[in-house]
């Protein structure tokens, strides 16, 4: 019976083979697709996490709001469950390109990619920058800015400083490769504080073009952690473990760093304060010496106005004084000119009276004194001629008779010639004496007016000469008044300009101690991978597609059921009557 019953189902499986076979299917899809979608959450936290151990992304991160020093550094990567630590830098700057305004987060490069360093990136373009100024730019599938290799990349900060102050040592980046990091897996990167708020690019540059004093992050890798599913609690267990040492480190490691900041803010302090008095005294010493420079020039320059009018009044009076004297001098010569018109006059009426009668008087007594000549000399002659002893009597008798009345004549002549003589030569005389007065007279009048056009032009050209050394002395006063008071003027822009900087300084100082006296201890943030948005992200993706697991294979199932039931329903109903049969029959 058994055997029949075996047979008789085998050969109802052979008459509906297509509902069995379409049964099969159904549950075997339902399977298949619950068992794909469950692995398949596993399996992107294992390809993800073999990423993340590929590029030896970091476990841990750590910044403090002081910065880390190179003690922090150290004293992290002696933690025994800490395997590897890289001290970097970071930024955020703008660039423009093609007139849009981007946000690019900097990183720090180690200056070689041998080793095995923390969060390295893929270079899909280029090289590894080699050189300060050059730099990795993320290749992004998303955007395409524009930017090729060898292009130059200017970058700001953003802010009211320029980013070359005391953030990066210079600005401008050539653009040497392009590179993926497993840091940034999705196309938001997080928020920034300049630009648009949000970060659009990451940029990688050679630390070496960091300007900070201090690393304003350390990435930490922990013992182990690579053998571990980075999404799974072993790893978070594990990792969370060296994350409180380095919490409970960052504590005792903020109390040195405080004592450190205040140490050394107290010794600029005290070297500002060093500063700012020696400034101070500097400052009363050169305001001492202007004020003194400036009351020099102002005692010299009244000096020399006292002494400027001092010369011009003797001047005025040395002036008046040879005016008064050419006045003098003029009225003494107009009264020459009167007296010597008088003479003159004087003199032409005696010539007009008495000139032709001297004229007369003076020839005749000319004419005589020339008979009395000629008389004497044939007188001298005749006696001469009686001593020659060859003379004959009659000529002795005839030239003695002749010599006796030249003597007569001569003897008469002599007693009344003198008187004439005289009287002839003072006439005469008196009207040459008179000419000659006159003559010295016209001279003397004419010298003197000559000196007193010399003396007018003399004082002229010394009241001009005065007058010129009088307006160049003044001018010079003018202009060392101009200069006093530009100095002076300058002397308080610069007594106000040092007083309001050493106020400034004063203030400064006492923001600096008040500063230094709130200074709160530094504090460690400690950060696992979960602060990393597309670390996050990606696992949260994960999580959905395990959670889709849980439900769409149940519809599958439930198709399958139902299907199932339908179809078995139907046999059951076509075979209602062998099922009974075979009830009777004792199955």
């Amino acid at each position: 019976m058994k055997s029949a019953a075996v047979r008789d189902l085998l050969r109802e499986i052979g008459r509906s083979w297509a509902r069995f076979i379409s049964i099969f299917l159904i549950v075997l899809l339902g399977v298949a697709f619950f068992s794909g979608i469950k692995a398949t959450a596993p399996d992107m936290r294992y390809t993800a996490d073999r990423y993340y151990d590929e590029y030896n992304m970091m476990d841990i991160r750590v910044m403090s709001t002081l910065g880390l020093t190179a003690g922090d550094i150290d004293a992290i990567r002696a933690e025994p469950t800490v395997e590897q630590v890289y001290p970097g830098y970071f930024t955020d700057a703008v660039a423009t390109v093609t007139s849009t305004e981007y946000v690019f987060r900097l990183h720090s490069l180690p200056a070689s990619k041998e080793g095995n360093p923390v969060n390295r990136v893929k270079i899909v373009e280029g090289r590894y920058p080699q050189a300060s100024g050059e730099c990795l730019l993320e290749r992004s599938n998303n955007i395409d800015i524009g930017i090729k290799l060898s292009d130059t990349l200017h970058v700001r900060s953003g802010k009211d400083k320029p980013i070359t102050d005391g953030v990066l040592k210079t600005d401008a980046f050539t653009v040497v490769g392009f590179a993926v990091a497993p840091y940034y897996l999705c196309y938001d990167k997080g928020s920034s504080d300049v630009g648009g708020g949000k970060v659009s690019f990451f940029m990688m540059v050679p630390e070496q073009d960091f300007a900070y004093p201090v690393y304003t992050e350390a990435l930490v890798t922990v013992k182990q952690a690579a053998a571990l599913n980075c999404y799974e609690n072993a790893y978070e267990s594990l990792v969370e473990r060296t994350s409180v040492l380095l919490e409970n480190m960052g504590v005792d490691r903020s109390q040195l760093r405080l004592a450190d900041i205040k140490q050394q803010a107290q010794e600029q302090l005290d070297a500002a304060k060093k500063e700012f008095a020696d400034k101070k005294a500097e400052y009363e010493t050169k305001i001492k010496e202007a004020e003194l420079k400036l009351n020099e020039s102002e005692t010299k320059l009244s000096k020399a106005e006292a002494t400027l009018q001092s010369e011009k009044e003797n001047w005025q009076e040395t002036k008046e004084m040879a005016q008064e004297q050419i006045d003098t001098n003029r009225k003494t010569l107009q009264k020459g000119e009167r007296d010597y018109e008088s003479g003159v006059k004087q003199y032409n009426s005696a010539k007009a009276k008495y000139g032709k009668e001297l004229e007369q008087l003076d020839d005749t007594m000319t004419q005589i004194n020339t008979l009395r000549a000629d008389a004497g000399a044939q007188s001298a002659r005749l006696e001469q001629e009686l001593n020659d002893p060859n003379l004959s009597e009659a000529d002795r008798q005839e030239k003695t008779q002749l010599l006796s009345q030249y003597k007569q004549l001569i003897s008469l002549a002599d007693e009344n010639l003198e008187s004439a003589n005289d009287l002839n030569g003072y006439s005469q005389s008196q009207m040459k004496n008179s000419e000659v007065k006159l003559k010295q007279a016209r001279s003397q009048l004419d010298s003197g007016w000559a000196q007193l056009a010399q003396a007018e032009e003399d004082l002229a050209a010394g009241d001009a000469e005065a007058n010129e050394k009088f307006a160049k002395a003044q001018q010079d006063i003018d202009s060392g008044w101009a200069e006093y008071r530009k100095g002076k003027e300058e002397y308080e822009k610069s007594k106000a300009d040092g007083a309001a900087e050493l106020n400034a300084g004063q203030e400064k100082i006492i923001r600096a101690e008040n500063d230094i006296e709130r200074l709160s201890q530094p504090q460690w943030y400690v950060l696992g991978r979960d602060s990393l948005y597309s670390f996050v992200d990606y696992g949260l993706t994960a999580d959905r597609v395990d959670a889709l697991a849980q439900v769409f294979p149940v519809f599958f199932f439930l198709v399958a059921a139902l299907v199932c039931l339908t179809t078995m329903t139907r046999m059951v109903d076509e075979r209602r009557g062998d099922i009974g049969t075979y009830k009777a029959l004792g199955y």
